[in-house]
C-alpha cells in the first residue's frame, strides 16, 4: 500500500481510471481520498445512488489467460472482475450516459458511487457516507438477474418460537413487511 493509495495501487488506478472516463464524457466527478469516488448527474433535493465497486477478489488459479487482460471468446468478456463488479458498473455507466447525451432531464440527482473494497471490509463506502449526502435511495448493479432487493442490507438471524398450548405444531406466516 501507498500513502495515496490507502486500500493498495490496483483499487486506487481502477477508481482513478472511472472517474477519468466519466471526466472525459462531460460528468461532474469527486474523488474521495482514493478509497471512494462519485460521478453526478442531473438535479433535485433528492439522490438517487447506484452504488458500484471498482475492487475485485484474488485471481486464484485456474486462469487459461492473464485475469487481468480481457480476452473475448464466444461472445464473452473474460477477465478478472467483468461480472462483479466491473460489467455490471461499466454498464449502468453508459445508461447514464446515454440520458446525459440524449439531454434527458432528470428531477433528482443521481450520485454514482463507487467504492473500492466490497470485498472485504468496506472502507471506502463507509468513508464516503461519513462525508459525503447519503443516497435517499439507491440500487447497485452488482448482482444478479432477476433484481435482487435488499442486497446492501443482508441480515442473517434465526428466529425461535415457543409452542402455543393446543397448538398443532405447524405456523403460518401471515404478514411480512419490509424495506421502501
Amino acid at each position: 500500500k501507498e500513502d495515496d493509495a490507502p486500500l493498495g495501487p490496483g483499487p486506487r488506478d481502477a477508481l482513478l481510471q472511472m472517474l477519468a472516463i466519466a471526466d472525459r464524457d462531460g460528468f461532474t466527478t469527486k474523488n474521495i481520498e482514493n478509497v471512494a469516488g462519485r460521478i453526478e448527474f442531473g438535479s433535485g433535493d433528492e439522490i438517487f445512488g447506484i452504488l458500484g465497486h471498482v475492487d475485485v477478489v484474488p485471481a486464484g488459479d485456474g486462469w487459461e489467460t492473464n485475469p487481468f487482460e480481457p480476452v473475448i471468446k464466444d461472445g464473452k468478456i473474460y477477465a478478472r472482475g467483468s461480472s462483479d463488479d466491473k460489467g455490471p458498473s461499466i454498464a449502468a455507466y453508459y445508461a447514464l450516459k446515454l440520458l446525459k447525451d440524449n439531454d434527458i432531464k432528470l428531477n433528482k440527482k443521481v450520485h454514482f458511487i463507487f467504492g473500492t473494497d466490497e470485498e472485504s471490509e468496506w472502507v471506502g463506502i463507509n468513508r464516503y457516507l461519513e462525508v459525503e449526502p447519503k443516497p435517499d435511495f439507491a440500487i447497485s448493479p452488482d448482482a444478479n438477474f432477476p433484481i435482487i432487493n435488499g442486497e446492501k442490507g443482508i441480515v442473517s438471524y434465526m428466529i425461535t418460537f415457543k409452542p402455543v398450548d393446543g397448538a398443532d405444531g405447524e405456523m403460518t406466516l401471515v404478514s411480512f413487511k419490509s424495506g421502501l
